[in-house]
């Protein structure tokens, strides 16, 4: 049964829902050998103006998709492409392992305009059985309030990456913070 079960169809799947009842453009990202890759956009009815598609590569350490992947994934997934980012860019280490920290507790992150200009994100993971990130989604748009902790869409994108992990058959997660 686990090998039928495809997460990231599943969340390609429940994006539409999502975003009809968020308002929120949805991007849908793995993992890839070069990071964070956009696997599947799927736009509102809100009008969003970005240059992120199909096959875009986000920043592992400053876009709310890639930090939600770090916080998921083991180190020996993830480290060669952070390394190499942190020789294209400068970021602070300690920072980053504490948004990976909160990332953990919350299963929640968050961008802010700086990554795509005029647009704000949050993210959330789907986790596999083995309790590691399948996919994670983001929900984006041009208001600042979807990059806090108690926005309603953001609650609801990671109230559906629960479940979606729950079918994947990932272990009971406990409430987040």
């Amino acid at each position: 049964a686990m090998r039928r079960a495809d997460p990231v169809k599943a969340t390609e799947r429940a994006l539409p829902a999502l975003v009809a009842e968020t308002g929120r453009a949805a991007l849908l990202c793995v993992w890839s050998n070069r990071g964070p890759t956009v696997v599947h956009l799927h736009r509102s009815n809100n009008t969003v103006f970005t240059n992120l598609g199909l096959g875009s590569v986000l920043p592992a350490a400053r876009s709310s998709l890639g930090r939600i992947l770090l916080a998921f994934l083991p180190e020996s997934v993830t480290a060669e492409t952070l390394a190499q980012e942190a020789q294209r860019e400068k970021f602070d280490r300690a920072w980053l392992e504490r948004e990976i920290v909160r990332a953990r507790k919350t299963r929640l992150t968050y961008a802010d305009k700086a990554i795509n200009p005029g647009l704000y994100a949050t993210a959330s993971v789907v986790l596999g059985w083995n309790g590691e990130a399948v996919c994670a989604v983001a929900l984006i748009g041009p208001d600042a309030a979807l990059s806090r902790p108690d926005n309603p869409s953001a609650l609801k994108l990671r109230e559906m990456c629960t479940r979606l992990s729950h079918e994947a058959g990932a272990r009971v997660l406990e409430d987040a913070a």
